[in-house]
């Protein structure tokens, strides 16, 4: 049995110490046993007196991802100011990383066409997680009625003039020229309902700009034509 050099020692105790490092490490990352009162308490924290705790709270809620936001949403319905308020910023932390697996699915009109300005939006089911990009360059009402099982991430409203989402919860961005002409804002809301030309690239353009993805679908028609857009195995 011949002895080790030095280099040789060294070596096989660092490996050593780097495979102890990765388990200790593991074993930290494991969630708790009791997950739903561990969350409980981190949302608890978030409205903790001192700035470092509420912010520690918030880390640990966006690493928990997925599994904190049934909790999360609940959270925004709390007497607590500050913890409705952090939980909304948490809970938008964690759809925006997942906008990354989610299907990107666009509708567009040049109006509504109905006497309400209502446009129907049915979401019968999705594979991952979506985000509903919507547009149109007159006011519309999106009332959009995504089915059971659909997550449904965030929601992209644009046009000339603004747009409104009913029937859902989920977060709502809104881009639109009306009260501000300027170039800037021409380039940040967009609207087409054809599935080519200039309009169409420039939709495209600004949905990868916006969720970092291509659009997964896209239906566009001049109005609504009284009936709805559907999404999903139906359309």
């Amino acid at each position: 049995m011949h002895s080790l050099t030095f280099p040789q020692l060294a070596f096989r105790l660092s490996a050593a110490l780097a495979f102890l490092i990765s388990a200790a490490t593991l074993m930290a990352e494991q969630p708790p046993a009791d997950l739903p009162n561990h969350i409980q308490k981190l949302i608890d924290r978030l409205g903790a007196p001192t700035l470092a705790a509420r912010q520690a709270a918030e880390e640990a809620l966006v690493k928990l991802g997925i599994d904190a936001l049934p909790a999360l949403e609940a959270a925004q319905k709390s007497d607590s100011i500050e913890i409705r308020l952090r939980a909304a910023e948490v809970a938008a932390r964690i759809n925006e990383r997942r906008i990354a697996e989610a299907e990107i699915h666009v509708i567009g009109v040049y109006e509504s066409g109905a006497a309400d300005g209502r446009v129907v939006v049915r979401i019968e089911s999705a594979a991952r997680p979506v985000v509903l990009v919507v547009c149109a360059r007159e006011t519309v009402q999106w009332h959009v009625q995504p089915a059971k099982g659909v997550e449904l991430l965030k929601i992209i409203a644009s046009g000339h003039h603004p747009q409104k989402v009913l029937g859902t919860a989920a977060r709502v961005q809104s881009l639109s020229v009306e009260g501000d002409e300027t170039p800037e804002a021409r380039e940040r809301a967009f609207y087409t309902y054809r599935n080519s030309g200039l309009l169409y690239d420039a939709m495209r353009e600004r949905v990868k700009e916006l969720t970092g993805k291509e659009p997964t679908t896209f239906q566009g028609r001049y109005d609504a034509e009284g009936k709805p857009f559907v999404i999903g195995p139906k359309k």
